[in-house]
Formats: structure tokens, sequence, C-alpha cells
């Protein structure tokens, strides 16, 4: 009996040992389990503190973010378009040079408005367009009526020669010679397809056949020209009336 219960007590002791051995190894497990996670847990933090920090090389400077380097291009654009003091100088000064040009050969206004070149139009019975020169066509329609007159040179009595250079003198602020041929000396002479409104039509009305004009008009559009007649003053003709056809020497352009 006594052997019995000294069997037991040591089965049980021994249960009791093994049981306590069981709770320490699984202490043990679970305190090494949470000293790994610990560690593992720093070592990530260390490895994403050491991934945020910038990459320096030796000898280099870190280029600048892209916020910082679209601040940069923006400041260089803005330097770009902004003109400086004398570019904006030079370019005011050009656009003032037509101006100033107009201004000292003293030509008309050549804005005419649309009513305004259609009665110009009709008075010299041309197809006038906003391309055509303007105030070539107003100052010589301007004279239409105007009587002639031998050595006159206004409109209240002119010749060829005289309202010639009448008109020259008003739009270009140019002062030909008063004798028709020794206008044609400082002309050069172009086709008939290279006649530009302005140029001057040259003839010989007598029987001499030296090549000498003796008379002259003021070319306007499609064969169409403003002459001094004897008799209907200053008007408007076509060189392909069969009298002007057979006087006719040359088209001539004035010379700079």
């Amino acid at each position: 009996m006594v052997m019995r219960r000294i069997y037991v007590l040591l089965l049980l002791g021994g249960c009791i040992s093994l049981s306590s051995c069981s709770d320490k190894k699984d202490k043990a497990a679970e305190a090494s389990k949470a000293a790994i996670e610990s560690v593992n847990a720093v070592q990530e933090a260390q490895n994403k503190a050491a991934s945020e920090q910038p990459v320096v090389v030796e000898g280099q400077e870190n280029e600048p973010s892209p916020n910082v380097e679209e601040e940069v291009m923006n400041v260089e654009s803005a330097a770009e378009n902004t003109p400086s003091e004398e570019s904006t100088t030079t370019v005011a000064a050009t656009e003032e040079v037509p101006q100033v040009a107009e201004q000292v050969n003293n030509l008309p206004e050549k804005n005419v408005s649309s009513s305004d070149l259609a009665g110009v139009s009709e008075k010299l019975g041309i197809v006038l367009t906003a391309d055509d020169n303007a105030a070539l066509y107003q100052e010589v329609a301007s004279w239409l009526g105007s009587p002639y007159l031998v050595a006159g040179n206004d409109k209240s009595g002119v010749d060829c020669s005289g309202f010639i250079c009448s008109v020259y003198q008003t739009l270009y602020d140019k002062k030909l010679p008063r004798r028709t041929s020794e206008i044609y000396d400082v002309c050069k002479p172009v086709s008939v397809s290279e006649a530009k409104a302005g140029d001057i039509v040259f003839f010989r009305t007598d029987s001499r056949t030296d090549g000498s004009p003796n008379f002259a008009g003021i070319y306007l559009k499609d064969n169409k020209f403003v002459i001094v007649s004897s008799s209907k003053g200053v008007t408007v003709a076509n060189l392909e009336s069969s009298y002007y056809k057979k006087t006719f020497v040359s088209i001539a352009r004035v010379q700079d």
C-alpha cells in the first residue's frame, strides 16, 4: 500500500514536471518568435529610412526636384518673352518709319471709302477695287473737265505736260521737266502689259517720225489713260482707239 502510494506520487510528480517543462518550452518559443519579429521590424524600419534618403554621388550635385526644374524653366521662358528696353525702342522706331516717310513726301490719304471709290469709278468709267491706287484715281478724277490752255498748269486751264507735272508734284512730291519731250527723257519705257497706274503714255501727233513725243497722258488701267484734249480738256481716252494706236510712241515709268 505504501509502495503504491509512493508510485502514484512519483507518477504525479513526473507529469507535473513534464507539464512544467512543456509550458516553459512554449513560453520560450513565443519569446523567441517575438524577438525575431521585433528584429525584423527594426530592420524594415532601417531599410525604409535608408531608401528615403537622397543618394549623393561624390563630386556631383543632386538634380532639382521636378517642381524646382519646372519653376526654373518658367522663369527662363518669361525672360525670353520679355523684350528688353533696347528691343522695344527699336521696334517702335521701325513702326514709325512709314508714317515719317509719308509725311516727308506729303502724299494724300490713301484710305478711300467704298462710296467714294464707287464715285471715282463712275467718273472715270473704270472698275476700281480696294487694291488700286485710290489716291491717284481720286486726284485724276478731280481734274476731269478742266479746260485746255497752252502753258497752263492748274484746273482753271492746263496743257498735257502741265497736267502731268501738277499730278506728280501733288501725289509724289516729284518735280518733272515742263516739256513733254524732256519728261520722256527721264522715263524708262515699259511694255503695255507691264504698265501700272501712274505710268506716262507718250504720243507723236504730227508727221514727224523721229520717235520724240510731243503729247502725253497718265496711264490708269485696262488700256485707259487720262489726257488733256484741246477740245474736251482733261478727259479719259483708250489706247485701243485708232487715233491713239497710230500716234502711240510708248508707255514709260519715271525713274527715281
